[in-house]
């Protein structure tokens, strides 16, 4: 099992040390995206909760969407952000280590936003209008819940983890982005492709498993799902290139409680120990 993972390790990071890039926001005060992030950590719970609860007892049917798969990676990410804040909040020397938790935190971070950059193009574009056509064929009151349902889940959902990516300081890298999001897209396609052939009814009309025009999709899938991951990509690195690659003081979060300055304050300990990790990781070269 160590074997594994100082093998995984060794693929998809680059140091042992990770900073915790937990507690930086951009252009935003740090408070606006603390309380964001928590509400977007509530919304992905209960809204996870609503749709298992929806096709309750078929625990497995919501599993058949891709648009459940990015919808359970925004809520695992925002729970994964905000019990991070407040464990290396409790912890902040561990912020130079990193460790397992923050570096799935990352990872579900850029997993999020490129397969939501997908659903959300992906089905307002193809499958929006078929979809909004079969609800007009429903009681007032089922209409009313689908309509609803699929403006949280196809554009509130999206919009939440685009506003995380361009607030925050997470950096994107190519190893995970690429690796861990092209092993999670493979799996979708796998669960698809069976339960297309297994129930004889596809999961999304264009993707029918008879024609090339399947694989046609497929192809169009991966570029808008990487090209989600690269939108991120280098929003990340054009951020860190505006600061120099260091935390300028404009940049740094007020103390909840309003006092500036004040690194014993709420998040100040731990933010002070990352912008001096980060500051002595990227001088050394090795960030």
């Amino acid at each position: 099992m160590d074997s594994i993972t100082k093998s995984v390790n060794s693929i998809l990071f680059r140091n042992k040390k990770v900073v915790v890039q937990a507690f930086q926001a951009w252009k935003v005060p740090f408070t606006f995206l603390f309380y964001f992030r928590w509400f977007a950590c509530l919304y992905g719970i209960s809204l996870t909760t609503f749709v298992w609860v929806e096709n309750w007892p078929h625990v497995i049917f919501p599993l058949y969407f891709m648009t459940t798969w990015g919808e359970l990676l925004v809520a695992i990410y925002f729970i994964l952000i905000t019990t991070s804040m407040y464990i290396y909040r409790n912890n902040p020397n561990d912020i130079i280590y990193g460790g397992c938790r923050w570096k799935t935190t990352k990872i579900f971070c850029q997993l999020a936003f490129s397969f939501e950059f997908l659903i959300f193009i992906f089905y307002w574009s193809l499958l929006a209008s078929d979809d909004f056509a079969n609800m007009s064929k429903r009681t007032p009151s089922g209409r009313a819940l689908g309509i609803t349902e699929t403006i949280l889940l196809h554009a509130i959902a999206p919009l939440l983890i685009t506003f995380e990516v361009i607030f925050n300081m997470i950096e994107f890298q190519l190893r995970q982005g690429l690796i861990v999001g092209g092993v999670v897209g493979v799996l979708y396609i796998l669960v698809n492709f069976l339960v297309t052939k297994l129930t004889g009814t596809p999961v999304y009309p264009p993707l029918a498993w008879d024609s090339i025009t399947t694989l046609l999709y497929l192809v169009v899938a991966a570029v808008l799902m990487f090209t989600g991951f690269f939108l991120g990509y280098f929003l990340q690195r054009w951020k860190s290139k505006k600061i120099d690659g260091r935390f300028r003081d404009s940049q740094v979060p007020q103390p909840l409680d309003g006092s500036a300055n004040d690194n014993e304050n709420y998040y100040g300990n731990a933010l002070y120990i990352e912008k001096k990790s980060y500051n002595e990781l990227h001088r050394s070269g090795r960030r």
